[in-house]
């Protein structure tokens, strides 16, 4: 192409908005259309015209763009980036073309931070960060060094922000390396050092260490005025706090936003106090607060819907879905990405709870590929380990779950966190039928106590641990367990705990032999959970039931009951808890007898076969023209009529002959 066609192309490649108008003003030396003709004749890009205004320059493929930009000489792509420049009113548009010549210079480093905290102030906290950076590159050395200090402290905040922790503590290190050579009498040099002490609390408590994280924020209150920042602190100590005694938390959380707290009148008080009341398991009116929430201007309602989004949660209120969601969508507008992937992981929780499986999948799928920024990536893997196995996806379900050892057994690990991990891992070995899983949720139950919290449905794994006892055979340890679960769910008030509190004792008295206490006990589990919306919850009540009913001699009702079951664990994807309904259903009708007596489906004996020939569960599937879901579901049942428990066992019993193939 000609060069004025190859300039036109850099410059449009350059743009942010690659309108004619801007060309023109960036190039008044080139009549920009006859320049474009070539390169529109050629394919490379095409003219779309907007309502109103003149056309913009689209290229045909990404890829064009950046070999437009590359054809460029340094000098010339430089000398397109200044034109730009000056052709636009936008400070933050303008400020990211002179990036392309970042060099020391005082007048360049000023346009660059006022447009950086320009891009903060419209929430663009990635763009804020880069512009921040760029800033301090372009920082002369012999600038005033509260100067350099404050550009230091815009940078980190930003990085921070961002989910950039480390180039945040990078940035700051530097900013109080500068300090120290402030002579203490400096005006501006106090406020300074409260920004760096307060950023240098905050991105500290990213790097999961509770305990050094609380003992900066207390350090950093001793010398902090500024109220904005206080109240920001001690909303960091108590959260610090919350994760070695959750109690504790929730009095310093009163102490310090409560009435007559220092923090009474701030904006976020109301949210920190019941957030943190709730995750100790004391009542909270959860509509009470969405009402006054709904009498506050939009913003500030927003606002306030976001600060207490975790309660929303371990409540269950119908409202949940959609304030998270909306709160995930500002946040990522915002660039706010730790902030949004944990309220991601909230949002998570929920959807699997109500049955929304494929939903909870892609958003767990996206806590992994972001795990490196987030600031709990252990929890998103327990919730995603619980789904695989609910998926029937065992081995993806194992493999997570060996990984999360490593969490369990680091007694320095924050406890707060390690709590939820183990909670998850027993979730998960009961929904795979591991016979430790109920040792496992008595572990979860008795670091729940340590950390002084009665919160059922915020951990949401008591109904498991009652269920995993009976399995195992431990009913009086079962009878314990759901007494201490009936109390906690009476002290919240919380109308799905008491539903925990129900399903638990039902499964308790169907061990008993009480089946009429386990019909009313399911029964009224049941409603709640439907009332919320708990599908999934839903289902496991009405297998419980439907298996007591069986047990009890009601075949009608228990057939009744698993088929609704049935059909909801299958709609959500739920292939184990399907295939559980599945095996009350067949004994409802009698075909048992060759679980009973070890034979083997000629699909289970190919299955079982290819096991001992070594054969992974895809090239399994590959060789048998099935799917990988598929063999899981044979081997699932094989393990169950052979009575063993892992491949190796399996390789054993085919290996020694004897094996029995129904007609």
């Amino acid at each position: 192409l000609p060069d004025p066609t190859r300039r036109a192309l850099g410059a449009a490649a350059l743009a942010v908005h690659p309108g004619i108008d801007l060309l023109r003003a960036a190039l008044p030396d080139l009549d920009v259309l006859a320049a474009l003709e070539p390169a529109e004749a050629e394919q490379v890009v095409r003219l779309i015209r907007a309502p109103g205004a003149g056309p913009n320059v689209a290229f045909r493929h990404p890829l064009l763009a950046s070999a437009a930009v590359d054809a460029l000489a340094t000098s010339t792509r430089i000398a397109l980036s200044r034109a730009l420049a000056a052709a636009v009113n936008d400070p933050v548009e303008r400020a990211g073309y002179l990036q392309a010549d970042l060099r020391a210079d005082a007048d360049l480093a000023e346009q660059l931070e006022q447009a950086a905290r320009a891009a903060a102030e419209r929430g663009a906290a990635d763009t804020a960060a880069a512009l921040a950076r760029s800033c301090v590159t372009a920082t002369p050395p012999d600038a005033p060094p509260l100067v350099r200090v404050g550009r230091h402290i815009l940078h980190g905040q930003w990085e921070l922000y961002s989910g950039r922790v480390e180039p945040a503590r990078e940035a700051l290190g530097a900013a109080r390396e500068l300090l120290a050579d402030v002579p203490p009498d400096q005006p501006d040099r106090a406020a300074a050092a409260e920004s760096c002490a307060f950023f240098d609390a905050v991105s500290t408590a990213f790097l999961d260490d509770v305990v050094a994280a609380a003992s900066i924020t207390e350090r950093a209150l001793e010398t902090v005025r500024d109220p904005g920042l206080r109240a920001r602190l001690h909303r960091q100590l108590l959260v610090m706090v919350q994760h070695v005694d959750i109690t504790r938390g929730a009095e310093l959380a009163e102490q310090f936003f409560g009435a007559g707290g220092e923090h009474a009148g701030d904006p976020e008080s109301v949210g920190v106090v019941l957030t943190a009341r709730a995750a100790a398991g004391h009542p909270v009116d959860v509509d009470a607060a969405l009402a006054e929430a709904e009498l506050l201007e939009p913003a500030a309602r927003d606002a306030r819907l976001r600060q207490i989004t975790e309660l929303l949660v371990w409540t269950d209120h119908p409202r949940t879905g959609e304030v998270i969601e909306r709160a995930v969508q500002h946040l990522d507008r915002l660039g706010f990405r730790i902030a949004s992937l944990q309220d991601l992981s909230q949002l998570t929780i929920h959807q699997f709870l109500r049955g929304d499986w494929a939903a909870a999948e892609r958003g767990l799928e996206h806590l992994t590929e972001y795990s490196h920024e987030h600031s709990q990536p252990d929890s998103a893997a327990g919730q995603l380990a619980l789904l695989r196995a609910g998926q029937g996806r065992s081995e993806e379900a194992e493999r997570i779950v060996a990984g999360l050892e490593r969490r369990l057994a680091d007694a320095s690990a924050d406890p707060a966190e390690t709590l939820w991990v183990a909670t998850r891992v027993g979730v998960t070995a009961h929904t795979l039928g591991h016979p430790d899983a109920a040792d496992r949720l008595l572990t979860a139950e008795q670091l729940a106590r340590d950390l002084r919290t009665r919160a059922v449905r915020g951990l949401n794994c008591r109904r498991d641990l009652v269920e995993a006892l009976v399995a195992a055979g431990r009913l009086d340890e079962a009878l314990d367990a759901s007494a201490r679960l009936s109390d906690d769910a009476a002290y919240n008030r919380v109308a799905t705990a008491l539903a925990d509190a129900d399903a638990a004792a039902g499964v308790v008295a169907a061990a008993s032999g009480d089946f009429d206490t386990a019909t009313t006990r399911f029964a009224a589990a049941a409603e709640t959970q439907r009332a919320h919306g708990l599908r999934y919850e839903v289902a496991r009540t009405l297998l419980a039931a439907g298996s007591a009913a069986r047990r009890g001699g009601a075949r009608g009702v228990a057939r009744e009951h698993l088929d609704e079951a049935l059909a909801l664990f299958t709609s959500m994807g739920a292939s184990a808890w399907a295939r559980r309904c599945a095996d009350e259903l067949e004994r409802i009708k009698g075909r048992r007898a060759s679980d009973q007596s070890g034979e083997l489906s000629p699909s289970e004996h190919q299955v079982a076969e290819l096991v001992a020939a070594g054969r992974t569960n895809a090239e399994i599937a590959a060789a048998l023209f099935v799917s990988v879901r598929t063999v899981e579901s044979h081997l699932t049942r094989t393990y169950r009529k052979l009575g063993v428990r892992s491949r190796t066992e399996l390789t054993a019993r085919v290996n020694a002959g004897g094996l029995t193939v129904a007609p």
